[in-house]
């Protein structure tokens, strides 16, 4: 897969844990290309604004309307899209003569531009003399577009660099005479052929396969540090793939430690009106998860509940409200503590914006429910409207011994801002023999990223030895070790509080590679 950076308001930064990657069918856009955009009218200039059909698009609007400043997108339908096209009306001043003929095709893949109208206005004499051509986009759904008077010849270059839906391709021998143009005209063809629609179900097998690539790849992605598949209810997979992806997502997760999944129960039609049946259908689903996954993947994921009840413009009924998973937003709202607090910030007791209400008003009982599942509880306390009510991840409190180990959201993003920390102090390194000086300037490096981490308050202690420790001594590396090439230096943390002490070991050499492993 290739990356694209779109209206990106600074670099790609692998050391931020504010940016977040979602994957999931949007209305268009390119395929399998993860394409990083910073607010919602980049996202809407590459993958089209809402769509009834689809959730991915108000998840998006609701992170950038908490406070999200950069995502990751990734597009994924079922294999063999194809992109809806016409010819050149035939009659118009072919782009390419007069060796091909012109062939017009939607910008990405998909049903999206099915319908859609290419009016071609010629005139054989423009302001220089010179025959002019003027084309208009008019496609369902989408801002229309017009681009003229250019000669016949510049229209290829100028729809590439500004279209957002079409673009010009030779096709074949070119068939329009000098005759056929020599007078001013108008002709017009409609585009149609496009596959598969947003929102088809297609084969859930393919489309879940195209969702497992997708999600191997954000877990490869170097800057985003929280993951989500917010449209997992009604892209089309199933239930058993929509399983299989999210365990997908908490494993890769699990294995880079430095990124957090986001994960939504599943909503069943019929049980949105239910809330008692949709607590039980919420709290089943948390206890399958636990079984499924070991502690290591539970610290690496999150679930917040119930849905969330947001405006829809798309709406031809009142009260005009849509529901969506929670994990879009409470991204954003994790996104914006972090550059505001520090990662070691627990996302929680914050407001969620461009939310109206809960999915589910919930009595106590069913509250002590979710909150005993495992998931972070959503509430909408009167005068304070819906709120972020929980900071945990999905590990037991049986299983973490209590409060502490990976019990925390803040502690868990406290170790991934540490991961990516030491990657970047060691990677440098990687190739240096292992001498006295090499070590200096490994622990050097590390102290320095943990002393400005204590002074922002992230860890506990009064003083920098009570808060965190840099090995890179001979009880860590003995002569065999050593021999094999290979350095060994750990880095523990105690976070502030509530307490939980946290090692990280760097492995260096073996095979020239940089391991980070919690130790």
């Amino acid at each position: 897969m290739t990356a694209t950076t779109v209206a990106a308001a600074d670099p790609v930064q692998p050391l931020r844990t504010d940016v977040a990657c979602f994957a999931g069918r949007t209305r268009r856009g390119p395929l399998a290309s993860p394409v990083r955009v910073t607010d919602w009218a980049a996202y809407t200039a590459v993958f089209g604004g809402l769509d009834a059909a689809l959730d991915l698009p108000y998840a998006v609007r609701g992170y950038f309307a908490n406070g999200g400043t950069a995502l990751w997108v990734l597009r994924t339908e079922p294999a063999g899209p194809t992109a809806a096209a016409a010819a050149w009306p035939a009659g118009a001043p072919s782009p390419f003569a007069p060796a091909a003929g012109c062939r017009i095709e939607a910008a990405s893949p998909g049903g999206w531009a099915d319908g859609t109208r290419v009016t071609v206005r010629h005139r054989p004499a423009g302001a220089a003399g010179q025959p002019q051509v003027l084309v208009r986009v008019d496609s369902p759904g989408e801002s229309p577009e017009s681009f003229g008077w250019l000669r016949a010849a510049e229209l290829p270059a100028a729809v590439s660099a500004l279209s957002r839906l079409v673009r010009l391709v030779p096709d074949g021998l070119a068939s329009v005479s000098p005759a056929a143009t020599a007078h001013a005209g108008t002709h017009a063809v409609t585009l149609a052929g496009g596959t598969p629609l947003p929102g088809g179900l297609g084969d859930s097998g393919t489309l879940a396969d195209a969702y497992a690539d997708a999600v191997r790849a954000m877990a490869q992605l170097p800057e985003p540090a929280l993951l989500a598949l917010p449209d997992l209810d009604r892209c089309g997979v199933g239930e058993q793939h929509r399983e299989e992806l999210a365990d997908l997502l908490v494993e890769g997760c699990a294995q880079a430690l430095d990124r957090l999944a986001l994960l939504d129960p599943p909503r069943t039609p019929g049980t949105d009106a239910d809330p008692v049946a949709a607590t039980r259908r919420a709290t089943d689903w948390m206890e399958a998860l636990r079984q499924r996954h070991d502690t290591a993947g539970l610290q690496a994921c999150a679930v917040h509940w119930p849905p969330l009840r947001v405006p829809d413009p798309l709406a031809t009924v009142p009260p005009a409200l849509r529901t969506v998973p929670a994990s879009g937003h409470v991204a954003g709202t994790a996104a914006r503590l972090d550059r505001e607090r520090g990662a070691f910030a627990t996302p929680a007791n914050a407001s969620l914006e461009d939310v109206v209400d809960l999915a589910h008003v919930l009595r106590a009982e069913q509250e002590t429910a979710v909150y005993a599942s495992g998931a972070n509880l959503l509430r909408c306390p009167p005068g304070r409207g819906p709120l972020v009510w929980g900071g945990r991840t999905a590990v037991p409190p049986a299983r973490a011994g209590g409060v502490g180990d990976g019990w925390f959201i803040a502690h868990r993003r406290l170790l991934h801002r540490l991961v990516r920390a030491a990657r970047a102090v060691a990677e440098p390194l990687l190739f240096e023999p292992d001498t006295p000086g090499l070590r200096l300037l490994l622990v050097q490096g590390l102290t320095e990223v943990l002393l400005g981490l204590f002074e922002a308050g992230a860890l506990a202690g009064e003083r920098p030895a009570e808060a965190f420790r840099v090995r890179c001594d001979e009880g860590l590396n003995p002569p065999d070790l050593v021999a094999l090439g290979q350095l060994v230096c750990q880095v523990e943390v105690a976070p502030a509080a509530p307490m939980e002490f946290i090692a990280v070991r760097l492995l260096m050499g073996g095979r020239d590679r940089l391991e980070v492993v919690e130790a």
